[in-house]
């Protein structure tokens, strides 16, 4: 079980959140397991660390971000240089309990058709659990993933690599809400789930720069995302609630200058002409503007 599983880790300029997902992957019960560290232009001491670690552990490797700038192109670089059938996109801010390569193991011994295990996370701030997240993914999810009746977060979620070659690689041109995107198209490729219902993921809530920060594009709050998938939820019987998703975005632009509002409602008006239309109404409407549910 060697290659089995390849922990795969973006990381850019945090050298101690990886030293402690690497001490958790190191801490782990059974030893087969290899990881793929993925330098994303780091401009501190943390390729040094991940070098120092990798010299020590013949497990770890270091890799540098050869595709496009960002998260997608470095967890790509590791999915295209991986040889194990199973990859985990583990986040630096995230650390693994020592029995979770031992648990998804057994896992996939024990469900052969499945595709991609999740598992439930702990949330960590300042050193103290906060809080359980608990999603679960059974089977066929793309209904319920359109309709937010579950979520996938790439942190407890260890995909079958071919399914990943399969849909193309991750989409380097997303710039945020990015798990969505990837397990809407892995669902939409017939992709199998299973949840292993325990918690084996840990997550640290921090103050560093996220992959979402100070991205003021028209692509904000998933309107990427909506757009590119428009006729998943169509296809699906789903329009109102795509059209519950674009209100929601409509909104949450409201602090927004008045251009980028502009331009998200001219695409709201491509995307959904009634809910424009809908929207257009209630601006006219004095204080109804945000009372307005398609």
């Amino acid at each position: 079980m060697a290659d089995t599983i390849t922990v795969i880790i973006p990381v850019r300029n945090r050298p101690e959140m990886l030293r402690r997902a690497l001490e958790s992957l190191q801490a782990q019960t059974v030893p087969e397991w290899r990881c793929l560290v993925v330098d994303d232009h780091s401009t501190d001491t943390t390729p040094a660390v991940a070098k120092s670690l990798a010299s020590q552990d013949t497990r770890i490797s270091l890799l540098a971000n050869h595709r496009r700038p960002g998260p997608q192109g470095a967890r790509n670089t590791g999915i295209v240089e991986a040889s194990s059938p199973w990859v985990l996109l583990l986040d630096s801010d995230c650390q693994l309990m020592p029995t979770y390569i031992a648990t998804l193991t057994d896992a996939i011994k024990a469900n052969p058709t499945a595709d991609v295990f999740t598992n439930h996370t702990g949330i960590v701030r300042d050193g103290r659990h906060r809080a359980t997240q608990r999603w679960t993914t059974e089977g066929d999810i793309l209904v319920p993933l359109l309709t937010q009746q579950t979520y996938v977060d790439n942190n407890n979620a260890l995909i079958r690599r071919q399914r990943l070659l399969d849909i193309g690689l991750l989409d380097e041109r997303c710039p945020s809400f990015q798990e969505w995107d990837t397990h809407l198209r892995l669902a939409s490729h017939h992709v199998r789930y299973h949840t292993v219902p325990q918690e084996l993921t840990l997550y640290h809530e921090h103050n560093q720069p996220r992959v979402s920060d100070g991205n003021n594009s028209i692509w904000d709050n998933g309107v990427y995302v909506l757009k590119k998938h428009r006729r998943l939820w169509l296809r699906n019987k789903q329009e109102t609630m795509y059209n519950h998703l674009l209100f929601d975005a409509y909104c949450q632009a409201g602090q927004r200058p008045w251009h980028f509002r502009l331009r998200l409602f001219a695409l709201i008006g491509r995307l959904s002409p009634r809910l424009a239309w809908q929207l257009l109404k209630a601006e006219k409407t004095p204080g109804k503007g945000n009372e307005y549910r398609p």
